[in-house]
């Protein structure tokens, strides 16, 4: 059996809070074996050593020059969405299956089931942009949930490649390929209930888009039958958990924070 890998990407205070609470929630939905690689863009480490399991890939400070003429929190997003897919790269070509897993997703069953989906690359389904391909096919491939194979490599560095090159965003880069796929729906069974994957052929590798109701994207639990993707996850299903900082972790945050704004200083002049 391939060993399998979750990814996620964070950076600034809040979000650092809330990996912390998104790994206490979800952890007990990973593969047993799996292992947890969180990518901090500043540099501070969110979830303390002793929890296990997470390893932490810092930015470098050229990681962080970014020229596009975005404002600088999309220009960080952007650059958390490269390096997260860059993440997902190494350990596929280390023979990992990986998950990639937004911090505003909340599981309540096994993600186990979706690894065993035999496309190369897994999508989660959302309708949200960009709209021209929503307008075409009926959905997108949403980049919040996705699981990659080793043999989705070619296809992944193709991606990141372009991302570099138009400073564009994940899922719109991603969808206007998709959008021009010839699209089918097969099913796919858990626990004995069928679920209709839409599935199409590249090039490079096989992907899926997972039926709506295996990663609902909205807060309500009514026929989720995996987990729940959207911006209020976190105050919905993570509240009752801790999610304060010490001072010290804000101070360290700061003084790294702002000795990666001198080292960006340095490299531009």
């Amino acid at each position: 059996m391939p060993r399998t890998a979750v990814v996620t990407a964070v950076f600034g205070e809040q979000f650092h809070r809330i990996s912390r609470a998104w790994f206490e929630w979800n952890l007990p939905y990973f593969p047993a074996d799996a292992e947890v690689h969180i990518v901090s863009t500043d540099g501070v480490r969110g979830i303390p050593r002793t929890a296990g399991r997470v390893n932490y890939s810092f930015a470098a400070s050229s990681d962080l020059v970014d020229d596009s003429p975005l404002p600088m929190v999309m220009r960080r997003l952007r650059v958390a969405e490269r390096l997260r897919l860059a993440k997902v790269i190494e350990l596929c070509r280390k023979g990992y299956r990986c998950a990639l897993i937004d911090v505003d997703i909340a599981f309540h069953k096994p993600i186990a089931p979706l690894f065993d989906v035999p496309q190369d690359l897994v999508f989660s389904r959302a309708f949200g942009t960009p709209r021209d391909c929503v307008q075409k096919i009926g959905f997108v491939a949403c980049t919040g949930f996705w699981i990659a194979s080793p043999a989705g490599v070619p296809f992944l560095s193709h991606w990141l490649a372009d991302m570099e090159t138009d400073h564009g965003v994940d899922q719109n880069v991603l969808n206007s390929r998709f959008m021009n796929l010839q699209w089918q729906s097969v099913p796919f069974i858990i626990d004995g209930a069928a679920f209709d994957n839409s599935v199409a052929s590249m090039e490079e590798c096989s992907v899926a888009v997972l039926d709506r109701r295996l990663i609902e994207r909205g807060i309500d639990r009514f026929e989720v039958t995996i987990g729940n993707h959207h911006r209020r996850v976190p105050m919905t299903y993570f509240s009752q958990l801790p999610m304060k900082s010490s001072p010290a972790a804000r101070a360290t945050a700061m003084l790294r924070s702002l000795a990666r704004r001198v080292k960006l200083l340095m490299i531009k002049s």
